[in-house]
């Protein structure tokens, strides 16, 4: 019995990670057949992109980079169609026109919405998905300091961003902007992340600043440039922050 509630305990706790974070999608511009597209998936990110919902679908479409054709995770299986994992067809069926002759075709490939049959053997490129920390671009003029206070006040902390997948990330959901705050900070001669995440991962324009100018002592993302640049702390400018 105690073993049992330790289980539930843990299986509970996993699903409460899992909840908190948000699926994100990668395009991947390499053509494989789709059984090689999910070991692809399997070994570098999580899986083939698959949907929970029509409001993932719609996220999908806001920030996707390649209309199709690509490979997903939907296939048929059993007769029935289905996502190979964390996805549920028939929450999003509605959302897609399937076409094409199943026969011994038991992959489809998706363009826009419409899912099309074709043998799992095309070479295609693909989707696929990785659980991120969820980052939430807030539309709002801020000093540094203000966004750090909102950002703490009804989310996690102003956004760190430690990885080129989280770049990639912080890109897509501020495009259309110039410049956003990140939690980039220069406190007694070093650059840092106020979040308390280590500084590895860096995309500075023109290198990091040393010896910044007097009040340039915060960090933006520059959207259209894909870098991070340091501004003055005082600037009004829109942020990001994130949850988990």
């Amino acid at each position: 019995m105690k073993q049992a509630v330790v289980f539930i305990t843990l299986i509970t706790a996993l699903c409460a990670v899992v909840g908190s974070l948000k699926k994100e999608h990668f395009f991947i511009n390499t053509s494989r057949n789709w059984y090689d597209a999910v070991s692809f998936c399997r070994s570098y990110y999580t899986e083939l992109s698959t949907f929970n919902s029509i409001e993932e679908v719609r996220d999908f479409d806001d920030f996707q980079t390649y209309a199709g054709p690509y490979w997903t995770g939907l296939v048929k299986w059993n007769k029935n169609l289905m996502f190979t994992e964390d996805g549920n067809w028939n929450a999003v069926k509605s959302m897609f026109t399937v076409s094409g002759n199943s026969g011994d075709n038991s992959c489809l490939f998706l363009q826009q919405h419409q899912a099309t049959y074709d043998s799992c053997y095309t070479n295609r490129p693909f989707y696929c998905y990785q659980y991120m920390r969820k980052m939430i671009v807030v539309n709002e003029n801020k000093t540094w300091d203000q966004a750090l206070d909102y950002c703490r006040q009804n989310y996690t902390d102003l956004a760190s961003v430690l990885t080129d997948r989280e770049m990639i990330v912080a890109v897509r959901r501020s495009w259309g902007q110039d410049q956003v705050w990140i939690a980039l900070r220069f406190v007694v001669k070093y650059w840092l992340w106020i979040s308390g995440d280590a500084l590895e991962y860096e995309v500075w324009s023109g290198g990091q600043q040393q010896c910044p100018v007097e009040g340039y002592y915060c960090g933006a993302l520059s959207v259209d440039n894909n870098v991070w640049m340091n501004q003055t702390c005082d600037q009004p400018l829109n942020f990001i922050c994130y949850q988990i």
